[in-house]
């Protein structure tokens, strides 16, 4: 972000990562993986990543700043598509 302004403002990046989750909802659309696949892929797995961090109930609820957490939560397909991953890849994670 340096490489653009000499200043990072902390309002713009949360506004960015708002726009980016907004992107990638677009993209999953009301699919269950990204790109319309039949299984998940490197992409799913990326994004999961992201997701699961924000949303986890263990993680989640420490974070001081809260703001990307709901950013998440604002998009429920984003929300479901991590869900499907935790019940799938880590379904002894879910009762913990």
């Amino acid at each position: 972000m340096l490489k653009y302004s000499a200043v990072i403002n902390g309002d713009d990046l949360y506004t960015q990562a708002e726009e980016a989750f907004a992107a990638l909802e677009t993209v999953l659309g009301n699919d269950e993986w990204f790109f319309g696949a039949a299984k998940p892929g490197l992409f799913d797995a990326s994004v999961f990543a992201y997701t699961h961090l924000l949303l986890d109930e263990e993680l989640g609820r420490g974070w001081v700043d809260i703001r990307l957490r709901d950013a998440v939560l604002a998009r429920q397909n984003l929300v479901r598509h991590r869900e499907r991953i935790v019940q799938s890849y880590f379904p002894a994670s879910e009762s913990a």
